[in-house]
């Protein structure tokens, strides 16, 4: 699941299908093709926030990484920038 709660307090804005991993390496790419923000004012959308990706084992959380989050205008346009948490 991923989700921002710089905006929501818990929005899931995607969620993978179900699947048994078996020991190894493994590589997620999650694409998500828009967050609904028209209901929040532009001052507040401009700021800095966490997102945050969260594997699940059932119900029981097994990790989460969370992004340091910008949101700059950029010739009109709203634009997101996700910080590595490894750097």
């Amino acid at each position: 699941m991923v989700s921002d709660p710089a905006f929501f307090t818990h929005a899931e804005l995607l969620s993978k299908d179900v699947t048994k991993l078996e020991p190894g390496t493994h590589t997620v790419e999650l694409d998500i093709a828009g967050i609904p923000t028209e209901a929040i004012k532009e001052r507040l959308l401009m700021n800095v926030g966490l997102l945050s990706a969260g594997l699940r084992s059932g119900d029981v959380p097994v990790v989460a990484i969370t992004f340091v989050t910008q949101v700059k205008k950029d010739d009109g346009v709203l634009k997101r920038t996700c910080f590595s948490p490894l750097e």
